[in-house]
């Protein structure tokens, strides 16, 4: 209750009036609830600002050590020789057409630009589309040769692989006195087995090395691999390296009768 100044009587409160004295500011949910959405929109949108702004300054590629500069091979990291940017097999041989290419963040790659390699899984095919008829229990091959030192003995081997579900992978270096053959199986130094399977985890095969008993001015390096039908993954490589150095002692007991290397699902194979 209040009272008026000049006859003191007993004047009743209003209902509004009652509001604001219990509550001198008043209050609007309807407001508070608007100024709360737009404040936390506000919020949202510069966490979201931030965390786009901390993933463009990131890396997003697979960066690994570069690859010696004696390098033989051409095209180690299967890349268009005319833009670093597009994956190639320029410099590889895949007389079936079943092999393919590989570009993007997840594969190892020694500069800024996104990874690439040379792929045989499913649906793989030479433009490096994913839409080629998978090739389950077919044994993939592609290889390169080149030209090397006769005197020099030594051998020298890396490379990035992945797998899943993969039946058999290896690579073979074969040697010759010419580089259209006939060809000598030298050295295997990589063997995958199922055990062995990746399972779509990188690995590298550090530095390898061996002694050959005499040196050879041709090599052709030479990966096959072959996925299981029923699961259609498959193999991937990249960032191959190969040398020859001066050497020492052989690794291997001598040396062997050069001979034709039998074809791969009865075809005949040409450099």
């Amino acid at each position: 209750m209040w009272y008026d100044e000049t006859s003191r009587a007993a004047i009743p409160k209003s209902p509004a009036h009652t509001e604001y004295l219990m509550n001198p500011t008043p209050t609007h949910p309807e407001r508070t609830w608007t100024l709360a959405l737009i404040l936390g929109l506000v919020l949202t949108f510069l966490l979201l600002s931030t965390t786009k702004a901390t993933a463009a300054s990131a890396p997003l590629f697979f960066p690994v050590d570069p690859l010696p500069e004696d390098n033989l091979i051409t095209n180690p990291w299967f890349r268009n020789p005319e833009n670093p940017r597009k994956a190639s097999l320029v410099g590889w041989t895949d007389l079936d057409g079943i092999w393919g290419t590989s570009r993007k963040d997840g594969n190892p790659t020694p500069d800024n630009e996104e990874g690439t390699g040379a792929r045989f899984a499913q649906g793989s095919n030479p433009d490096g589309g994913n839409n080629g008829i998978p090739h389950g229990g077919v044994d993939g091959y592609i290889f390169t040769i080149v030209a090397a030192d006769a005197s020099q003995t030594g051998l020298r081997f890396q490379t990035h692989w992945v797998s899943a579900n993969i039946e058999a992978a290896d690579v073979t270096i074969y040697a010759g006195n010419s580089e259209n053959g006939p060809w000598n199986k030298v050295w295997s130094p990589l063997e995958v087995t199922p055990e062995m399977d990746a399972h779509f985890v990188w690995q590298h095969t550090g530095m390898l090395e061996f002694q050959l008993e005499r040196g050879y001015p041709f090599y052709r390096i030479e990966f096959h691999a072959r996925y299981s039908p029923a699961n259609n993954w498959g193999f991937k490589f990249t960032g191959v390296y190969f040398a020859t150095t001066a050497g020492g002692a052989p690794t291997s007991p001598g040396d062997v009768t050069p001979e034709a290397v039998p074809a791969p699902c009865g075809r005949t194979r040409h450099p």
